[in-house]
């Protein structure tokens, strides 16, 4: 199986990915200190931007990475 998956632009404002995602701007701040959100970031003190290709390329790694209590074939072999 193949998915094909666009973004449409590689670095978003925190502002357009907190509206996309519906959680508020300081949640995603915050993220992105913790770790959790990769971001751009020109130079120190300058605006961040998401990096969408980052993220992208992150849930790629944990989609091949699935526990069985995420990969739904595997639960259902599990309970066979």
């Amino acid at each position: 199986m193949s998915i094909a998956i666009l973004i449409d632009a590689p670095f978003l404002p925190v502002s357009e990915y907190a509206r996309r995602t519906g959680q508020s701007e300081r949640t995603i701040r915050n993220d992105m200190e913790a770790g959790l959100i990769p971001f751009y970031q020109r130079y120190r003190g300058s605006k961040r931007l998401v990096n969408m290709v980052q993220l992208l390329q992150m849930a790629n790694v944990g989609a091949n990475e699935l526990e069985p209590w995420n990969n739904p074939e595997e639960v259902l072999r599990l309970n066979s």
